[in-house]
């Protein structure tokens, strides 16, 4: 047998070959090129200590409830310390936000489908799930960065340093099948498809992910999910999502392909790799752009209510009684002018639509990458500047608190530097944050050096660009949750 499949792999790699950088460029979506991050000093200066600003927006702090799609919000579950021991800040528990890990098997009547019980691809056995084939993280990564840089050669160097065993000759066919499919050539891969389902080693994820990039042409869906030990049907789903989402943006569907791409952020974050931060960046700009039609367009495809503007009401006023009439609801008016396109004046009879999911943040620091949810989605993503060697920013679950325009920075023992001094590292805004009810010195603030976002630069915040900031300013209500983790 294994005589056999080493002689199909070598037909494959003669006949069908990974195409050349310059021929996949025309197949694939949105080429990212990888950019060094330079890591800046942070200026002298102490700790946050005391936060002054010419502006505190007073807003009802509560728990987030549950939203009528069912989305949560995320917490963190068994999150270690900081690895660079910073911060003595009590840990939370709960679940990460990975989704339901279920292994899908094939559906008869429907052989391009994973679902979570059926038959056989011919319906006259079962399928017996597939065993990983000793460590796919390598070929997984290799996978991922060649379709992130469009160059081919990088995952084959990976499938030439594979022994001859008979797991990893099958797994470098399914990769070449399936690498087939996504640069434009998916008939190469279904002469190998029946072979790869009758004798491979493959698990079902990884044979679900492969028929879905065989129909990708006239349906570019993606299978629910992958296994969480299973990092190459992982990267496979990644590919599929990154180009799902190219897919959907090119033909206007910005509500798919903004679920997409918040879907394909928080793979790549959970992924067991190192984070490729300067693909992550490029994919939060398309999702940032996204959700302008989606999440924050009153014309976009999510649950919220409705509200018709009464006379002599103003944004202030009707974010008071929405909250006031749904209770645990968190809002701002900052959020209900974004979503529904209005400037300072609202007029009797306008028809207000007002999201109802539990917003929350969360900052992965491996990545350097915030990011505001509604409910299970990301709505925005940025890059951000963490605390440096010795200020580590703190791991845990925070709420927001005081909401500052303009901070004064205070120190300890010395005179405070107002708002636009060019030693105030806080930049325009300040979104301070509260564990277990008591003020901290940590929060999302702003810049006066903005090349440093993207480094460990900090004394523990949360470094933003001053845009940046200032859109989260005006959508994160207090008494959200963020979350950090390592």
């Amino acid at each position: 047998m294994k005589g056999v499949l080493l002689v199909t792999v070598a037909v494959i790699l003669i006949v069908l070959g990974l195409k050349s950088s310059d021929s996949e460029a025309a197949g694939a979506q949105d080429k990212v090129s990888e950019t060094r991050i330079q890591e800046s000093a942070l200026p002298s200066g102490d700790p946050l200590t005391h936060i002054q600003g010419r502006e505190a927006p007073v807003e009802q702090e509560s728990v987030p409830v549950g939203d009528p799609d069912g989305e949560l919000p995320f917490v963190l579950e068994e999150q270690p310390r900081d690895p660079d021991g910073g911060g003595d800040q009590v840990l939370s528990q709960g679940a990460k936000p990975v989704g339901v890990e279920t292994v899908p098997v094939w559906n008869d009547s429907k052989p391009n489908t994973a679902v979570s019980n059926g038959g056989s691809p011919n319906g006259s056995r079962s399928f017996v799930l597939g065993r990983l084939g000793g460590d796919t993280g390598p070929i997984a990564k290799a996978l991922l960065e060649a379709w992130i840089f469009q160059d081919s050669n990088l995952l084959r160097a990976e499938l030439e340093k594979a022994d001859s065993s008979e797991a990893a000759v099958q797994q470098s066919a399914l990769v070449h099948a399936f690498w087939q499919a996504m640069v434009d050539r998916p008939e190469a891969a279904k002469a190998l498809h029946p072979r790869l389902v009758e004798e491979s080693m493959a698990t079902p994820a990884q044979l679900a992910m492969l028929a879905s990039a065989m129909d990708f042409e006239s349906n570019p869906s993606v299978p629910e999910n992958a296994g969480r030990k299973d990092p190459l049907a992982r990267s496979m789903r990644m590919v599929l999502l990154e180009a799902a989402a190219g897919s959907y943006s090119d033909s206007g569907s910005h509500a798919d392909a903004a679920r997409y791409l918040s879907e394909l952020l928080m793979a790549e974050i959970m992924a067991p790799w190192e984070p490729h931060r300067a693909a992550l960046g490029a994919w939060a700009d398309r999702l940032n752009q996204a959700q302008k039609y989606h999440r924050l367009s009153a014309r976009g495809d999510w649950r919220g209510l409705d509200y018709i503007v009464a006379k002599n009401e103003s944004l202030e006023l009707i974010r008071k009684r929405v909250v006031r009439q749904n209770q645990g609801l968190l809002m701002c008016t900052g959020l209900i002018r974004e979503v529904n396109g209005v400037g300072k004046y609202i007029h009797p009879g306008d028809r207000l639509r007002i999201p109802t999911s539990p917003i929350s943040m969360l900052v992965d620091l491996d990545a350097r990458m915030a990011f505001y949810r509604h409910g299970s989605e990301v709505v925005m993503a940025w890059s951000v500047g963490i605390g440096r060697e010795g200020h580590s920013t703190p791991v845990g679950s925070f709420t927001v608190g005081d909401k500052l325009k303009e901070p004064v920075w205070t120190r300890r023992g010395k005179p405070p530097l107002p708002y636009g001094h060019p030693e105030n590292l806080l930049g325009s805004r300040w979104l301070g944050w509260y564990l277990d009810g008591v003020k901290t010195d940590y929060g999302f603030h702003g810049t006066n050096d903005p090349d440093g976002v993207g480094g460990r630069v900090s004394s523990g915040c949360i470094r933003m660009r001053n845009e940046d900031v200032a859109v989260l300013f005006e959508l994160l209500p207090a008494g959200s949750l963020v979350v950090v983790q390592p």
